[in-house]
């Protein structure tokens, strides 16, 4: 009944407190904040809160937990349960007074760390109007008297286990002994505080020497290890010593260290046992209380179905009383519709009489159909022999059209054919030309020993002067007629089997246009029939229209079917040309080196002349000038192929503009070799 009063009192005065001071705190409060506070308002006031005593026993508390927020209620329950166990701790040893020395008084940090304070932590800014804990105190109520309870009841069954098993040198009956000393003879863990009793340093009442013996020892603690060992050991003559009394003190020190550790190892593991337990039912709390709210749900879950059941009830009554209306409705309406039904009978009967007439009807049109079906086959088959006749003048028509196009390319060949001659023969002109400059300048700078022509060479070294020029000119005068003349022979040849295919080609035409007069006719004619089969020929006219012979493939339009069969024929032609025009310009080179090396003659007289003098033939450079136009020609006739294909044209002249820089570039190398040869020493640096 104190304790409340106290306890109480203590409240009052922390409410008194904080109603003064409450401006400082916004709610809550953290521990070590509240103990700051309580220790300034004592100095400030002149008063007293909280003794020494209470003040030692929260200490470990607060060092443990020291950002623990709480209100005033909380701090005032924390109290509340520290001071009772206190109390309960004194009153137990002074109750039992043997008890009292073998194990300290609880500690209050082991048993408030398991609390739920203990676990809770700050999570708010320091004197922040933040949100307020949730309050303890009702928990803390249910748990203090089971906690302290316990606690003393683990105390001192430990103590009754401790002589008998853990200890068997220590009996219960020592400690009781001890009990019967005097007062400065009392040796036994002395806590004198309870930041003591927190370290677990207790302090030894000092012995007095003086009255340290064997006899009373053993008057004293007949049942403990140490007194048997000393009657053992010690003889008569060192019992009266004067180390008796110094060894005899570190024997028993040592004894009661060894106890002392036994007890607060035992402290420890009833604490750890308390702590588990307290966590145990704080979980168990936690798990009620979660139980408890969704219980809670749930029946605010229920109660809203409820509700919406009632809702749904009276809709459905609603509802009910609708559809009896309507079923009134529908009752008076039957009797109607029964009537309805027998009119609906009657002219039922009607109907079928009616239908048994048209399907009398529909036997005679079916017949009638049948006989439409076998008129459209007939026409059908007709249509497709039409179909088929004009897919076969499409084919007489496209193969006219290749021709006509076949005959522009002969055309067009035959004109290049023209050009490519006109222009040789200029190139020989001017080749005489330069070559009578050439040799007019070698007489007039070189002496006539030096130079020889082929036919002087292989004639005889005597004739070699004015000779040569009249052989070379007469020779080339009879290349050229020579030339001439089979060139022309071979262009007439060329002309007369173009125009006599042309010819061909023109009076096939003729006699595919009047076909296709024909067939237009006829196809008039049967649309003049109306049969369903013409709908489908003028389909395909439309998508297959006979294409006139002045209508042509331009050359931004499309490649046609029959284009594509035709550039596939033409790329073959050109592979092949191609083929060929390798192999003559290979057979060429090689005549054109076996040329050079029969016609290069060293001179005897190399030492005379101090170098190498080489004679050659007009004739043979005249050859070699032709055999390369003619390589040349055939490239130019092979791109002509080529871009025919692509419609692209042809080039004039029949060579295009690489294929002339070729020529041209060869021309002249072949030509600067000629002079070098067969000129003078001097002429070779030009």
């Amino acid at each position: 009944m104190d304790s409340d009063v106290e306890d109480q009192q203590i409240m009052d005065k922390i409410n008194a407190l904080w109603s003064n001071h409450g401006n400082d705190f916004h709610g809550t409060a953290t521990l070590a904040e509240w103990m700051h506070f309580i220790t300034t308002q004592e100095k400030e006031n002149n008063l007293v809160v909280l003794t020494d005593e209470q003040k030692i026993a929260i200490q470990p508390f607060c060092n443990a937990n020291p950002e623990l927020e709480m209100e005033p209620k909380d701090l005032g329950n924390l109290l509340r349960v520290i001071n009772r166990r206190h109390n309960d701790a004194i009153d137990t040893r002074s109750a039992d007074p043997s008890a009292d020395r073998h194990s300290p008084p609880p500690l209050p940090v082991s048993s408030t760390s398991a609390t739920p304070f203990a676990s809770r932590q700050r999570s708010s800014n320091l004197l922040k109007n933040g949100p307020r804990r949730l309050r303890m105190t009702s928990l803390n109520h249910r748990r203090t008297d089971y906690d302290a309870d316990r606690h003393l009841d683990e105390l001192s069954d430990d103590d009754d286990d401790n002589g008998s098993e853990s200890h068997p040198s220590v009996s219960p009956g020592s400690f009781n002994a001890s009990s019967s000393l005097p007062k400065d003879m009392a040796v036994y863990p002395n806590y004198s505080s309870p930041a003591a009793i927190h370290r677990g340093e207790p302090s030894y009442i000092r012995l007095d020497q003086d009255d340290w013996g064997l006899d009373s020892a053993a008057r004293q603690y007949p049942h403990t290890n140490l007194t048997r060992t000393m009657q053992r050991d010690l003889t008569p003559s060192m019992i009266n010593g004067p180390e008796n009394e110094n060894r005899m003190s570190r024997l028993y020190l040592a004894d009661c260290e060894r106890e002392n550790k036994d007890l607060k190892r035992r402290l420890q593991e009833k604490v750890r046992e308390l702590e588990e337990v307290t966590r145990d039912c704080d979980d168990r709390i936690t798990q009620l209380q979660s139980d408890f709210d969704n219980v809670r749900q749930e029946m605010a879950i229920y109660k809203a179905s409820i509700l919406e059941s009632k809702k749904l009830e009276q809709y459905h009554l609603d509802q009910i009383a609708t559809l009896e209306n309507k079923n009134s409705h529908y009752l008076t309406t039957q009797s109607s519709q029964k009537q309805l039904v027998q009119q609906t009978k009657s002219q039922l009967d009607e109907k079928c009489s009616e239908l048994a007439k048209t399907k009398n009807e529909l036997v005679e049109i079916q017949e009638q159909l049948m006989r439409l079906e076998t008129k459209w086959k007939n026409g059908q088959e007709e249509i497709r022999a039409r179909i088929q006749e004009r897919e076969e003048l499409l084919e007489i028509q496209n193969r006219l059209e290749n021709s006509l196009e076949e005959e522009g390319l002969l055309q067009n060949k035959y004109d290049e054919v023209q050009s490519a001659n006109q222009m040789l023969k200029e190139i020989i002109d001017r080749l005489k030309f330069d070559l009578d400059e050439a040799r007019n300048n070698g007489r007039n700078t070189c002496s006539p020993t030096h130079v020889r022509t082929l036919k002087s060479e292989m004639g005889g070294e005597s004739h070699f002067n004015d000779s040569s020029h009249d052989n070379d000119h007469e020779t080339s005068a009879a290349l050229d007629e020579i030339m001439d003349t089979e060139w022309l022979a071979t262009v007439e040849q060329e002309r007369n089997k173009c125009k006599m295919e042309l010819d061909a080609v023109r009076t096939e035409f003729v006699k595919t246009e009047r076909e296709n007069h024909d067939l237009k006719q006829k196809l008039a004619v049967l649309e003049a029939r109306e049969i369903p089969g013409v709908s489908i020929d003028k389909a395909i006219q439309k998508d297959n229209p006979v294409i006139p012979h002045s209508q042509q493939h331009h050359e931004t339009r499309d490649p046609c079917p029959q284009c594509a069969t035709y550039n596939a024929k033409l790329e073959d032609k050109a592979c092949k040309l191609t083929d060929e025009i390798d192999h003559q310009t290979v057979t060429l080179r090689n005549i054109i080196t076996s040329v050079m090396a029969h016609t290069d003659i060293f001179s005897r007289n190399q030492a005379h002349s101090g170098g190498r003098i080489f004679v050659t033939s007009t004739v043979h450079f005249a050859v070699y000038t032709l055999a390369l136009y003619g390589v040349v020609h055939a490239a130019g006739s092979l791109c002509n192929v080529a871009s025919s294909n692509h419609h692209t044209g042809y080039y004039p002249g029949g060579i295009p503009p690489l294929a002339s820089r070729f020529w041209f570039i060869e021309w002249l190398a072949g030509w600067k070799q000629w002079m070098l040869l067969s000129l003078d020493e001097p002429y070779s640096r030009f």
